[in-house]
């Protein structure tokens, strides 16, 4: 549970825009995401709980999640 928490916090913070430091250091803004490509299912599951499925371009083969009619 202690794992979630700071993901989930991560993944809120890209949903609702944030700037974004890189590995090489680079700090970019993020204004507002348009396109977000989810690496993993529960990652997938936290977009759609957020309501930004709309966002979602791509996923891996396990980002398999149903899609409310």
């Amino acid at each position: 549970m202690k794992r979630i928490i700071p993901f989930a916090f991560a993944l809120t913070s890209v949903a609702l825009a944030a700037p974004v430091k890189g590995a090489d250091g680079v700090s970019v803004d993020v204004s507002n995401p348009k396109r977000v490509v989810a690496l993993n299912a529960t990652t997938v599951e936290m977009i759609y709980r957020l309501g930004k499925q709309g966002t979602i371009i791509g996923t891996d083969v396990t980002g398999t999640y149903l899609i409310s009619a």
